[in-house]
Order: structure tokens, then sequence, then C-alpha cells
């Protein structure tokens, strides 16, 4: 197991290695090959990106960095000696002082330089930059003056100027495509083209939660210009941003699942913001209006109508790309409702809210109008406001409602969305609750529908995202990942088995070659998980956590049983694939090629999806080969759009301008 501290002790013994010699030392790969224990293969990658980095930022000699690169590409297998075998690392490092590519010039790939780089412009800033084993790193006390003065900039050059400079630049940069905006990864193919990226998200945050402070920066150009530097070198140094096209697009070892959800929860918070379609405020307004009784709008305050009639207007008032101003007197006279319960108050937007890991203090999505300064308020661009009026809705429902009802209220409006938006493609079937029996149990299909030879299998979870691992929690993000992705997954690959094995009226008739059809499984959320929804993160992780058991570093016992109740998830999940999967050579599983069909969608991203294909399959089969490796569906969209790929499968054309 790799230890923080580890850095060190390699540093030690490099050092200590300038006073010994070898007649003939021997080669890492006899030296450190252990067959238990000590270090594995992820553990030596992690710590040579690390010096990697710390050499790149002047924080370690170069030599250090390069002689522990010439180490790790000797060795191979999956353990190797920990380091409190000095004798064996002192040897090994020496092997490689003897050889002449030593003296080469480093080799290093873009993430380590441009991480390195942000790392030493910080310290050139007067801020403590450190280093572990795990990576660079800022202390609380650096954390807290980084961000208190990027605060103190977005104040100064207004919280309104600010958002307003951020959409800006992003509609320059053509970070926009068919009304959403780009917060992807979008990775170069060119090496060298790809800089780190500003935390536009994040910054917008603090734009909120500052929007009714003025502007007054006497050099408003120069205030901004640091502003974002700071911002970007900031976000750098948290190292989750891909360089690379090729990173994670094979596999993930199992040791690197952890950072790898960490790192994409960390990516949402920095660069990205929940998107939805105007569209899906009107299909969750129509389930509402077909499941709520007048005893459940009673209790929630308000007719339901009109709330939906205040959410039209507003959105027809919002810009697609603009932060948009009006005098507060006439909104609230139109908008009472959403005056009552989306109002976004001074003070009262993500209150005390600093850095990306103060999630639990992020509040802006509760709010659809924003008081601004000189009595006016704030609309958000279109995307965004659609985000926010799904998550009211869905908030509402939760906490006027008894938790029961909201659950089944919930449950319903996701189902009658899907069904409805699937019904408008008019395919053969549509099947809601799709009900059956096998092996003496009743089971259920969320939805399902056949067309055009493909079967498309629709689960949805209740389960959003929760602020905890939003936050950074490690053992969060394994329970909100088991509770929503993993809880739908299962169920997915029962039903495909039950379909292929025994059929399922009316989706399938007596003759039906059932493993002849295509079947993609659909995941659906209420709200966006962000970048861990990514197929290809799909693909590549679930090699990596299916079969394997975790283990959980924290002795407190909700954090032991978040990950006992994780393991249970993917051992259940195991077997059942294991029914239904291809294999290699018929001996071990092949998860790839199975998981090309399984997506996992929010409900605005999905029914956006079916809006603009002209089959329910079709609007699964433009992504269905291919990644851009992006971490984000709107992105993905853009990309397969300009390709030509919807184009291919008869999907309509996006809005241009």
């Amino acid at each position: 197991m790799l230890h923080k501290d580890d850095h060190k002790l390699f540093e030690e013994y490099f050092l200590e290695a300038e006073k010994r010699s070898f007649s003939d030392p021997r080669p890492p790969s006899e030296l450190l090959t252990a067959a238990e224990g000590g270090l594995n293969a992820a553990d030596l990658w992690r710590l040579s990106r690390s010096i990697q980095v710390a050499a790149s930022a002047g924080m370690m000699s170069e030599p250090v960095a390069t002689t522990l690169g010439m180490v790790s590409k000797d060795v191979s297998g999956d353990r190797y000696a920990g380091f409190d075998d000095r004798d064996a690392w002192t040897e090994a490092i020496c092997w490689a002082k003897a050889k002449p590519e030593f003296l080469n010039p480093p080799s290093r790939t873009e993430r380590v330089v441009h991480v390195g780089k942000a790392c030493s412009r910080l310290i050139e800033r007067g801020y403590k930059i450190e280093i572990s084993a795990f990576g660079p790193y800022a202390s609380a006390e650096t954390v807290t003056a980084i961000c208190d003065q990027i605060i103190s900039l977005v104040r100064l050059v207004g919280g309104v100027c600010c958002a307003q400079n951020i959409f800006r630049i992003l509609v320059q940069s053509k970070a926009v495509h068919d009304g959403f905006f780009i917060f992807g990864n979008r990775v170069s193919s060119t090496p060298g083209e790809h800089a780190p990226a500003y935390p536009w998200g994040w910054l917008l945050t603090l734009a909120m939660a500052n929007l009714t402070s003025p502007a007054r920066a006497g050099k408003p150009q120069v205030a901004w210009k640091t502003l974002v530097e700071v911002a970007r070198d900031f976000a750098a140094i948290h190292d989750c941003q891909r360089y690379s096209q090729f990173e994670q697009m094979t596999h993930i070892p199992p040791e690197e699942f952890e950072r790898v959800l960490r790192e994409s929860i960390t990516w949402r918070e920095l660069f990205s913001l929940p998107q939805a379609p105007q569209l899906v405020v009107m299909k969750i307004g129509d389930a509402l209006t077909a499941t709520l009784t007048p005893e459940d709008e009673e209790k929630l305050g308000f007719k339901l109508i009109d709330l939906l009639n205040e959410l039209r207007l507003l959105l027809v008032q919002s810009h697609d790309t603009e932060l948009r101003l009006f005098t507060s007197g006439p909104v609230r006279a139109s908008h009472p409702i959403l005056w009552a319960e989306a109002l976004g108050k001074r003070g009262k937007v993500n209150p005390g809210y600093k850095e990306p890991a103060d999630s639990h203090l992020r509040n802006q999505d509760r709010f659809l109008i924003f008081e601004a300064p000189d009595n006016n308020v704030a609309l958000l661009p279109r995307p965004l406001a659609g985000n926010a009026a799904c998550e009211m809705l869905f908030r509402l429902i939760w906490q006027r409602l008894p938790k029961a009802r909201a659950a089944e209220v919930t449950g319903q409006v996701l189902e009658l969305a899907i069904a409805a938006a699937c019904r408008e493609k008019s395919p053969p079937i549509v099947a809601p609750d799709v009900s059956y029996e096998r092996d003496n149990q009743t089971f259920q299909l969320d939805v399902g529908t056949r067309d055009e030879g493909a079967l498309v299998l629709f689960e949805t979870k209740a389960k959003s995202l929760t602020a905890k691992a939003r936050s950074g929690s490690v053992y969060s993000g394994f329970i909100d990942y088991a509770d929503s992705f993993l809880a739908m997954l299962n169920q997915l690959v029962r039903h495909d088995y039950y379909l292929r094995s025994t059929g399922m009226p009316p989706l399938t008739s007596g003759d039906d070659k059932t493993g002849d059809i295509t079947v993609f499984k659909v995941a659906v959320s209420p709200l966006s998980y962000g970048p861990i929804m990514d197929r290809l993160l799909t693909a590549t992780a679930m090699p990596a956590i299916l079969g394997r058991k975790f283990e959980s570093l924290s002795a407190v016992a909700d954090d032991v049983k978040a990950i006992e109740d994780f393991n249970a998830a993917t051992t259940e999940l195991l077997k059942r694939l294991a029914k239904v999967a291809p294999t290699n050579d018929q001996v071990e599983l092949d998860l790839f090629p199975y998981f090309i069909d399984v997506y996992w969608l929010d409900l605005g991203q999905l029914l956006y999806a079916l809006d603009r294909a002209p089959s329910v399959s079709a609007a699964f089969r433009p992504l269905k080969h291919l990644t851009f490796g992006t971490r984000d569906f709107w992105t993905e969209i853009a990309f397969a759009d300009i390709q030509l790929l919807t184009g291919r499968h008869g999907w309509r054309q996006p809005k241009t301008g």
C-alpha cells in the first residue's frame, strides 16, 4: 500500500545511493518483485507521476523523477517491494543511475507538465503548495487564502459582471451547441494544444453567491485576468482534468477506481454545471398533472397548473446563453409562486460557499429568480434554468409530501414521462410497468419499447447525487453509485437475462430469436450525476470493480457499511452478468461489448435524445460504438453532430445561432 510520505523515502534512498556503489547492481525486476504486500502496479504508477509533477514544479530534482521512471519501466507484475525494503530500493536506484538513458532529457506527459506548471505559478504568487505520494495539494490554510482572494476579486469585478463574462467567453470559445453549454473535457488530438481548463462551474457558483455585489474595480480587466488565472491554476492542482484522448480508454485498475470516482466528482464541481432542456420541465409537468391528487396539491400549497404557467413564462423570458436582468416589480407580479418558492435573495444563495468541496453549501439550483443590484432580478440562461426548474419540482415533492407518497409520485413521474416521450415516436410497442413472474417471484420493468429490431429497457431510480459525495466524501460516493446506477443496472441485467432466456411479452413473442435482438439497457436518474455517468467510464470501470472486494480504510461503522453494501451490489451484479454477458474463449466474461448497449442518463438527457431521434432505438445508436472522451453528455452530442453521426441515424438537425 502506498503511504503519503513514500515520495520522501524514495528521495532519501536516491541520496543514499549517491554514497553507495555496486559493481553490478541487479535490475529492479529482480529486486522489487514480491508475491504479496508492499506496493501494487497502480501504487507505483501513482508515485511516479506524483514525483514527476513535483519535478515539473521545481519541488523535487529531475534526476529523482527520472530514476523512478526507469525503475517503474523495468518491473512487471502486480506486486512490488514496499519502501520498508531499503536495500532493494537503493540497489534498484543504483542500477538506474548506471544506465546511459539516465542522462537523457526528461520525458513528461502533458498532464504532468501542466499540473506542475500550475503548482509553480501558485508558488510564485506566494501560496504554499505541497506534494505527497498521491500528488500535489494545498493545506486547508492555503486553500482558504486562495479562495478568499478569488472571492474578493469576484466581488471587485461584480457578481453580475463575472457571470456575464463567463457566459460570453463560453459563446466566444464555441462552447455552446444546440442551446446547451459544452462543459466537457474537450481533449485535443494534437499534443501540446490542450492547456488547463478554466473552472467555469466553480466560478459561476461563486458569482451567483455574490450576485448582489456591484462592480467597483478601478481596473476590471486586470482584476478579471488575475481572477481567472488563479482559479485556473487552483483547479489544475486538483489533477482531475484529462489532457490525452487515451487516458482510461482501455481499463481501470481496481486500485484506481476510488481515485477515478473522486476525480469525476471533483471535475463536476470545478468545471461543469447541470443542464436540462426546456421540454423536460413540461414533460414533468404533464406527468405531475396525471399523478397528483387534490390532496397532494393542498399539501404543496399551490395549484400545479399555475406553477407550470409561471415556469413556461420564465423559460420564455430566459436566454439560451446570457444572464438576463429585469426590473423586480413586474417579475414579482407575473411569477408569485416562483417569487415565494424560488427567489434567491441576497445572502441566501450559496451562503458560505468558497471551495469546490463546499458542495453542501451550494444551493443555487433551488432558485430560478435571483436578486441583483439596482432593484433588478436575474434569470440564468435557459439550460441552467431548466435544470433548476426540475430540481425545484422534485424538491417540493419531497419536502411537502409524506416520504412514502413522495417516492410514489417521483417514480410515477419518471415512468410516465419516459413512456409518453417513447409513444411520440410511434413504436409498435410501448409497455410501462411490465410485470412478469419467473422463479416464483414477480418482477417489474419500469418501461420497455420495441422498434426497428431493437428492444429498449428502462429502469428508473429516484436517487440523486448527495452533497456529501459532491464534497469529496469517498464513502458517500460509493453509496450513491451503488444505490443509483448499480441498483438500476442489477435490475436491467436481470430483465435482459429473463427476456433472452424465456421471453417477455408483450416485448417479445414466441417467434422471436431473442439472442439476435439488440437490447439497449437504459438507467434513468431524475437529475444528473455528472461525469460518472459517462459510458466510457462505465465500460472501463465495470471490469475493475466486478469480482473485486474493496475494504474500508475507515473504522467508522457507516463507512464500513458503505463499502460492504457496495461489495454486495457488485457481487450480485457479477452473478447476473455471468448468465448473459459474452465470454472470451468461453472462459472469462467479456464485459466491454456488453456495456456498449448500457446507458446511464438523467431524465433531461433522455428526453432530449428521444425528442431529436426519429425512433426510440435511434436515440441510442449514434454513440453506441464511439466516444469522444469528454465525460459530458452535451459535449458528446455536439461532437456526434459535427461528425454527422446523429444525422446518419435520422436525428433532426440541431438549431443554429
